[in-house]
């Protein structure tokens, strides 16, 4: 912190060089991203993406195209998760809607049908924490 309040706050150009310089030093220590914030239901294809995609110079991607391209090839097929107010929400999985809705300190699985409107719980799994349920429901759903 004490490197950047000695720069010039009104020169664009040092500014934007300190942070670039903070990004690859981050980069090099491969310490970018926090990869224990990453949710459980984020398929590993995708973790390998962007993993490679925060590599020093010489192993990531040669250019922006390359790793949209990569990402279309590995998103397709994936399931389609959304975080919500309640937990995260798996939509249209083989015609079916899931819920990995929160209750206190547990997660339980509701689910419906794509057409539906309410979700409704499923007695098929165990409340327990996020990444239990989620084993649970990938194991009975074929989940990648």
């Amino acid at each position: 912190m004490k490197a950047f309040r000695e720069i010039n706050q009104n020169d664009d150009f040092a500014t934007s060089q300190f942070i670039d310089g903070c990004l690859e030093q981050r980069i090099s220590k491969q310490r970018l991203l926090d990869w224990s914030s990453i949710p459980c239901f984020i398929p590993a294809p995708l973790k390998r993406v962007l993993r490679k995609a925060v590599q020093s110079h010489g192993e990531r991607y040669d250019s922006v195209s390359e790793f949209l391209a990569e990402l279309a090839r590995v998103r397709n097929g994936m399931p389609e998760w959304i975080q919500t107010k309640a937990g995260p929400k798996l939509e249209n999985w083989k015609g079916t809607d899931f819920l990995l809705e929160r209750d206190g300190g547990f997660f339980q699985v509701k689910k419906k049908r794509h057409t539906s409107n309410n979700f409704r719980a499923d007695k098929n799994y165990t409340p327990g924490k996020l990444d239990a349920v989620f084993k649970q429901l990938r194991a009975n759903t074929g989940l990648p």
